[in-house]
């Protein structure tokens, strides 16, 4: 099992470098083909993200594909990714996101909108933290979609 050493949001600069511009970013193929926020005309069929984290991303996803099936994820809409690298700040911050630097996913957006009680399934989100995630789910301010290779 890939495993990830997560790295507090205070060092991403001194680690990682300025945000966007970090030569870590690597594309991985995922294991099923995903809908990017849900839209079937809009697939996504590989990881693009922080090196550090890429292949645990991969095996959490191998993992989640041998626990329920293909047929199970795309009938229980198991397959909806919000994405990686994205430049921005976070929502409802002037700091700069973790997206930012390829460091965080968003996985299943329907189920663990920010703010409200995740309904994200127990193994997947296992999946992810049994791998060194920080989720978003665990926080004050829940954002179930979120999984973190940083210590926000």
């Amino acid at each position: 099992m890939d495993k990830i050493d997560p790295i507090r949001y205070s060092e991403l600069i001194t680690i990682l470098g300025e945000p966007g511009a970090n030569v870590l970013m690597v594309k991985r193929k995922f294991p099923f083909p995903l809908k990017l926020n849900g839209d079937k005309y809009q697939m996504c069929y590989s990881f693009y993200g922080n090196g550090l984290i890429a292949d645990a991303v991969i095996d959490a996803f191998e993992e989640i594909l041998d626990i329920f099936g293909l047929e199970f994820i795309m009938e229980n809409n198991l397959d909806w990714y919000g994405g990686c690298f994205n430049y921005r700040p976070s929502r409802g911050s002037t700091r700069i996101s973790v997206h930012s630097w390829g460091m965080a996913v968003d996985y299943l957006p329907q189920m663990g909108q920010m703010g409200k009680p995740s309904i994200i399934p127990y193994h997947i989100v296992q999946a992810f933290k049994n791998r060194g995630f920080q989720w978003g789910g665990d926080w004050n301010k829940p954002d179930g979609m979120h999984f973190s290779g940083v210590i926000e």
